[in-house]
Formats: C-alpha cells, structure tokens, sequence
C-alpha cells in the first residue's frame, strides 16, 4: 500500500510540472504505435508492402485561410480517403482556418472512416444565422471575469462561434481517444508568440495536441489540462479553468486578415449587447476618431458646448446612501469631459483632453499614452444602459424586478423603478443583483476596449515562466505570454512536423493561403536556416515563378530531409484563367457561405487532390524503396 501510494504522488508531481524533454510524449507514442498498423495495411490496399519498421511517417499539412481554408480540407480529406492515401498518414497537423477543420473532426472517434458523410454534413452546419446571440454573451462575460480576458476571447465566442455556428466547450483532452486508438491520424495545432514570431527563434512557436501544449524549440511541454494555469520554476502553484475548444479555434485561427480588416470585422460587435442592454440602435460603427477634433465645432458658436460625464467607480459604488449628494458634490466622484479637458468637477483639477489615460505624478506628464478614440469613451460613459424591463429577462427565476411606465429625464426609453413587496431584504436583493450585471457588463466592456486599444490578444499565463532548466530569456521571464494565429509567422505548420522526433519522411503541403502560393515554402526554409536542427529540402527560386498560374503540384527533395508535394488550391489546373476571380470570391474573410459556394469549393479541393493522387501514390513507393531514412 505504501508503495502504491508513492507511486500515485510521483505520477501526481510528474503530472502538474514542466516537461523538460525533447521526446515525443507518452500519448503520442501510444497514437503513433496503434497508427503504425493501420497505416501498414492502407499502404498494403495501395499495393506497397513493408514491415513496421519501413513504414514512412506521412504528414498532411492544411493551411490557413479562414472558411475556405476550413472547407477546403474538409474536400482535400474526404478525396485522400478515396484513394486510401488518408489511411497512410500518421500525423494532420493545421493553421488557422485548417484547425477549425481538426478540431471538429476529432470529436467524432472514427471520423476518418466517416469523412465523406461529415463533409456533406458541412452544409448543413456553416448555414448562416444558427448562432445564439445570448450564449455567446454569456460566454463572453464569463470570460471577462478572468484576469487574461484578450481580445481571444472576444473573437472565439463572438466570430468563430458566429462563422462556425458550433459552441464547442468539450477539451482538447477529450480528443485522445480520438487519436490513441489508431483509428485517425494524429492532430498537431500551432500558435506563435506575439512578442517574438518575428526573430524566428526556436521560442517562437507553440504547438497543441490533445496530450501536450509545449514549445517544442525548447523542449518544454505541460500536459494539455494545465494549458493556462499558473507554472512557477517548472512546478504548477495554480489550477486554473481549462481552455475550451471554441476558445483555442479563437486562439489558433484569428489572424484572418490586416488588422484594419478585422477592426472592422469587430467594429459591429464590440458593443454585441445593444438590443439587449438598450444601446441606441445607431451605434453599429466604430468611432476612431478622438474628442479633441470636435474642437472647432464647439468653438466656432454654431452649436452648443458638448459636455460628457462619468464617475469613480469605487466612490461611486461604496458610498453611504444617507451621504449620497454629499459625496457626489464633494468627494472627486464626478468626472467630466469636453474637447478641450477632462477633470474632477469636485476638485477643480483638469488635463489637457489629448492627454487622458497618460502618466502623470506630482500635477506633471511623466508618460504620454496613445490618444483614447471616441469609441472607447462611449463605451466608457455609456457602460450602464438598459430599461429594466430588459435586464430582468437577464435574471433568470427573478420575479423581484416591477417597472412603472415613468419615463427618465435624461432619457425617455430608460424606466424608473419601484420596488415592491418588503422593502429591506427585497431591495437589497435587487440592489445585488444590478450590481453584478452591470458589474459584468462593465468589466466585458472595459476589458474588450482596452484590449482594441493595447491590440492584445492571447494573453495566458507562461509555463515556462522562472523555469531554470529552459533557456530563452525572452519567454522566461515574462508571468504571462500572448499567443496568435501562427498564419501570421508561416501559414502552414511546418516546424511542428520538421521536429527530428516525429521522423516525418513525406509531407503533403495543401496550400489554401491567398496571394503568393509559395509563400510558406519561402518561409520555411529561411525558418529552418535559422534553426539547424530543423531540415528542409533546397529550394530552387526558378521553380516559383508561377505565382499568377501555379501547377497543381511542385516537389521538393533533398538530402537529410523528408520529401515536400506542395499543393496550390487554386492552380491553373482545376481552374484555368479563373484562379484570380477565384481567390476574389472566396477571400480570407469572407465571413458566410452559402450551399451553392461550400459545394464550388469542394469541388476545387477534390479536384485538386483527384489530379495529384498518382503522384503522391509514387512519391510514397519512392521513398519506401530507399535504403535511407531520408530521400
């Protein structure tokens, strides 16, 4: 018993720290053992025999590119499987668009053996309008509650739930079963660091399994439960609630697009609870400009000055109600704000209006900040809006809440209200609970704006952080780490199949990027330049010349390194003299599809795959026909 009980504490502190190792994990071993038998009899069906031991670990790689990309691999799969090729591929691993594809195919166990029913399900699911506008909200204020609160979370609950219609809270963890048991390749997603992407260091990418979350330039890995708690020098200090799926398909796919395209993706929704909370229905653009430029049209007489109000929220919210006048008049709770200057009407103290939110100290500026935008401030002065009628459909088994068609002053859509029954205990029940929705609703709001302004994304506490045994001073000193869609460093995750230990002979590269389509493969091999450890295959320059009308197929060898077929999804093959028009109708950030676009682009993404599978069914007997572990 003893025994066993130290055993359980060993496995238990291996659990909750940092691994610090170069190997594969555990869990994928398992998945690749049980893969490696169904691999060897899909490559049987394609008449290639080999004993274990000659079987090629076969990489599929999909691309970024948002829907397309997603839709894209779902036809790309289904057509392998055709050809028994999917059956011969140990590891699919996905960027962006690509994971959202991965992601929920895995929640099917056998789905490989169902792929072309789910991708005919696909029309079905992407039909626009099936998301619910009240759980993403309630999604989105849970979420604010956390000290990480990015714009991720915005943007998984608010833009991916809304393309993808699917609110999947299940785990990452959830899909081991999924990959154990041999029946499907396994899954590799990938994330990069923010702050760092840029220099190529081995730091920079994040990969995710349903086993591990880890950077594997590093060699640091934690198991995937843990992803977001808080790790002290390796050891975990703090549990923390584990990442949905919806989230990391937020995570790992939200680089769509330039960052104005996604401000202006995000600028209708930044205030999603308008209908709900009583927003003024106009209020469905996002206003960058500032305060300051209404100068003149206050100064030049023709209209009245504009004067805006807010107050100090914990003044406000702690004060004495039989001191209420006494402290709003007296105590620095009121603040206003004109064109010109923002100060504390009680105190007689005001700044310049351009410098709002910057340091000062001492009645002195010791730190400009960026100028706030109009639309911030309206968030910030309009952060309680709503009839009460309203908001009791928000409090849910409620019957406390009466209104009387008494319309406010200030605002004639805003009802007074009484309350009734025994004042005491009812009033304060009541107080309680105006307090925590606008409490919530003030945090959501203040957080996502702050976010906009900071452009901060992928906030989540750092692994790594104080570890001694990782040595990268970038990512170990900093308790927290932002983590992007790893399209914006390489769309398609290369440096997660090149890993030594993966031993990947052969990768099938499905490019569904927009402009350049050899892009990644450019990216690549100055990626791996830059970190020996990874090898890829001399690229010749003469042979990505095609960049208006690429072929179908281009292949890549090289000494020391796997095999690259690289795969353009529109190519002057299955679309000749319509590649351009092509990419216009299905753009990155085409944000619905219609039953009639999903089954056009299907057809692209089959077709494709139709026209290289005896090329790729020789590149494979190739490689199993040399001696070399690497052709």
């Amino acid at each position: 018993m003893t025994v066993l009980l130290y055993l359980l504490c060993m496995f238990w502190q291996a659990q909750n720290k940092v691994r610090i190792s170069d190997s594969l994990s555990e869990g994928e071993q398992t998945a690749v053992a049980s893969r490696q038998e169904v691999v060897k009899k899909g490559l049987a069906k394609l008449g290639i025999s080999c004993n274990v031991n000659q079987i090629p670990n076969i990489a599929v790689l999909g691309s970024g590119g948002g829907l397309r990309a997603m839709i894209a691999l779902y036809g790309t799969l289904a057509e392998l499987k055709k050809y028994n090729l999917l059956d011969c591929s140990m590891y699919l691993a996905g960027v962006s668009g690509s994971t959202w594809c991965v992601s929920a195919l895995y929640k099917t166990e056998d789905w490989s053996e169902k792929i072309e029913l789910l991708e005919k399900q696909l029309c079905e699911d992407l039909v626009p309008n099936q998301w619910d506008l009240k759980t993403a909200k309630a999604a989105v204020m849970d979420a604010a509650r956390d000290e990480h609160y990015s714009l991720t979370d915005f943007w998984s609950y608010f833009i991916v739930y809304k393309l993808l219609n699917q609110m999947d809270e299940s785990k990452l963890p959830d899909h081991r079963g999924s990959c154990e048991s041999g029946k499907n390749p396994y899954p590799l997603y990938a994330a990069v660091d923010k702050d760092t992407y840029e220099n190529q260091n081995p730091g920079t990418w994040f990969e995710f399994t349903p086993h591990e979350a880890g950077v594997p330039g590093l060699g640091a890995y934690v198991d995937m439960k843990y992803f977001g708690s808080m790790f002290r020098k390796g050891q975990l200090k703090e549990k923390k609630k584990e990442k949905n799926i919806l989230y990391l398909q937020g995570l790992w796919g939200s680089a769509l697009g330039s960052e104005k395209e996604i401000l202006n993706n995000v600028k209708g929704t930044v205030l999603p609870f308008k209908t709900s909370i009583g927003a003024p229905e106009d209020i469905t653009f996002l206003d960058e400009s500032k305060l300051t430029e209404q100068r003149g049209s206050s100064e030049n007489g023709k209209n009245p000055y504009p004067i805006y109000a807010a107050v100090d929220y914990e003044k406000y919210s702690n004060h004495q109600p039989d001191r209420a006048i006494e402290i709003f008049l007296f105590s620095g709770s009121w603040y206003e704000f004109t064109p010109h200057e923002v100060g504390i009407a009680g105190l007689g103290a005001s700044i310049d209006m351009k410098d709002f939110g910057s340091a000062f100290e001492n009645g002195h500026l010791k730190h400009k900040e960026k100028e706030k935008v109009v639309c911030y401030l309206q968030g910030l002065w309009g952060s309680a809006l709503g009839s009460l009628e309203e908001i009791q459909k928000s409090i849910h088994g409620s019957h406390e809440i009466r209104a009387m068609e008494v319309p406010s002053r200030s605002n004639p859509n805003v009802l007074l209200a009484t309350d009734v029954g025994r004042p005491k205990d009812k009033r304060r029940r009541l107080e309680n609970t105006l307090n925590n929705i606008f409490r919530d609703w003030a945090h959501y709001l203040w957080d996502t704006l702050k976010s906009l302004d900071h452009w901060t994304w992928g906030t989540t506490n750092n692994f790594v952080y104080n570890c001694s045994d990782v040595h990268s001073p970038e990512l170990t000193t900093e308790p927290t780490v932002s983590l992007i869609d790893a399209g914006t460093a390489i769309n398609t995750a290369y440096p997660l199949v090149l890993r030594p230990e993966r031993e990947v002979k052969l990768i099938l590269s499905f490019d569904f990027s927009s402009g350049d389509p050899f892009e990644t493969i450019r990216k690549t091999a100055e990626y791996c330049k830059a970190n020996p450890g990874l090898r890829f295959p001399e690229i010749n320059e003469n042979e990505l010349q095609d960049n208006n009308s690429p072929l179908d197929c281009y292949i890549f060898r090289g000494e020391g390194a796997p095999t690259v077929m690289h795969f353009p999804l529109f190519n002057s093959v299955n679309c000749p003299g319509e590649i351009e028009e092509y990419h216009k109708e299905f753009s990155t950030f085409k944000m619905s599809y219609s039953v009639q676009d999903i089954e056009k682009l299907l057809t692209a993404a089959t077709t494709n795959v139709k026209n290289v599978h005896q090329k790729i069914l020789e590149e494979i007997k190739r490689i199993v026909d040399s001696p070399s572990s690497y052709v």
